[in-house]
């Protein structure tokens, strides 16, 4: 039990520190002219924070980095918010923080930064050598289970009721690509989950980083935020 509290207490420090980095990163490129670049090993990495250059950025790197390859293990090839809105179910994440899925995305969520940040834990079969890869394989099968679920009860809704788009009935995400994609002979569980999930881990903190960003924009530049404010 000490040995546990041990580790998650390291694991915290560790992700604390690693956030720290990245706000040191981000301050050095606000002092110079808006981008700095460093080294991860033997990648080449640019923090950019001026709206025109992260447009710039946007619009012409479209592949994603390698890395990303932690969070596919989790999302599949999804591509296409809230679990709500992306399956028609509540949450209630401020209401009941200690929900499963909640619990394991978030934690899976830490995990795949440890491993970015860590060259060490980044080959899969090292990877598997540490105690968080257990965890790792945990949290996605809770993840998967959840959401294999939700698509089976919805799948019996779509089913026992003809899907009717000009109702005014709020139909979800899911409710959406099960019926869009051609039900039964549409898409299988397998790419649904994969949809799903990209959608709600996509939607997770997006707003309130939004919003922090911009507000944080506005304070800087404040000619801009007279704009806002006429406007």
């Amino acid at each position: 039990m000490y040995n546990n509290l041990r580790l998650k207490s390291k694991l915290k420090k560790i992700f604390s520190d690693i956030m720290t980095s990245l706000q040191k990163f981000s301050y050095s490129a606000m002092e110079n002219d808006g981008i700095v670049r460093g080294w991860l090993s033997h990648i080449l990495y640019f923090v950019v924070v001026h709206p025109h250059d992260l447009e710039m950025v946007l619009k012409t790197c479209l592949e994603k980095d390698d890395l990303h390859r932690f969070i596919r293990r989790i999302i599949g090839n999804g591509g296409i918010f809230a679990p709500e809105t992306a399956m028609g179910i509540k949450i209630n994440a401020q209401g009941n923080p200690d929900s499963v899925f909640l619990k394991s995305m978030n934690r899976i969520l830490n995990l795949v930064c440890e491993r970015i940040f860590h060259l060490w834990l980044q080959p899969e079969w090292l990877f598997k050598l540490f105690p968080q890869s257990k965890e790792h394989d945990h949290c996605i099968k809770q993840m998967h289970d959840f959401t294999d679920d939700v698509i089976e009860r919805k799948r019996e809704e779509v089913n026992s009721e003809k899907l009717n788009l000009g109702s005014y009935k709020r139909n979800t995400f899911l409710d959406l690509l099960i019926s869009l994609s051609g039900g039964e002979k549409g898409y299988n569980n397998e790419e649904l989950r994969e949809e799903v999930l990209t959608l709600v881990m996509a939607g997770t903190d997006t707003s309130a980083v939004a919003v922090g960003n911009t507000l944080k924009l506005l304070g800087k530049y404040p000619e801009i935020q007279d704009k806002v404010y006429q406007e």
